[in-house]
């Protein structure tokens, strides 16, 4: 019953953000890790976003989907890091530990744009479709696999750090999400 919880949550999500793209490798290096004590906190949007502390330069986050009148939401849990590539800040998120995952589905990273303003939390996604895209046109390359239709990013840190910095004001690979607005 949890699997299909985690399952019908990860469907949700999917469609609300499209479809991300999946990096087998992180984004970022142990040196790159910076913490900011301002994304902690509760988040909230159309879902709740919690995110706490869970290392010297990691976060714990638990998006919480808003339920229907009548239904108890759903709850999934990522790791989270935080780094700067250029001028953008961005988050490397994974399934937390013990996560009921479901045996098809791999532990993989996603790639976010993320801003703060004051009380205002904006994050976007990469989007793989935008990347598939790219790749297919062949203005764009970069090491990955492609396994139903979908791209995963095989690419070192190092690479995933320069292609999302050369897709960072792409709107179609970052569509930016509404505003989180921090609950006090």
């Amino acid at each position: 019953m949890n699997t299909l919880k985690y399952i019908s949550v990860a469907a949700i999500i999917l469609l609300a953000l499209g479809c991300p793209a999946r990096s087998i490798f992180p984004l970022f290096n142990d040196k790159d890790l910076v913490f900011n004590k301002d994304l902690v906190g509760t988040w909230v949007g159309k879902d709740v976003l919690m995110i706490e502390q869970s290392g010297e330069k990691s976060y714990k986050a638990i998006l919480t989907e808003t339920p229907e009148p009548g239904k108890s939401g759903s709850s999934v849990s990522y790791t989270l890091q935080l780094g700067k590539v250029g001028r953008y800040w961005f988050l490397d998120s994974t399934p937390a530990e013990g996560q009921n995952v479901d045996h098809h589905f791999i532990k993989s990273h996603m790639i976010t744009k993320m801003r703060l303003e004051g009380d205002g939390l904006y994050t976007a996604t990469l989007e793989g479709d935008r990347l598939k895209e790219l790749i297919d046109a062949g203005t764009l390359q970069i090491a990955h696999v492609k396994r139903d239709n979908e791209i995963i990013l095989t690419a070192s840190p190092e690479e995933l750090q320069k292609l999302a910095l050369r897709l960072a004001d792409d709107e179609k690979a970052f569509k930016e999400s509404p505003r989180w607005e921090r609950k006090r």
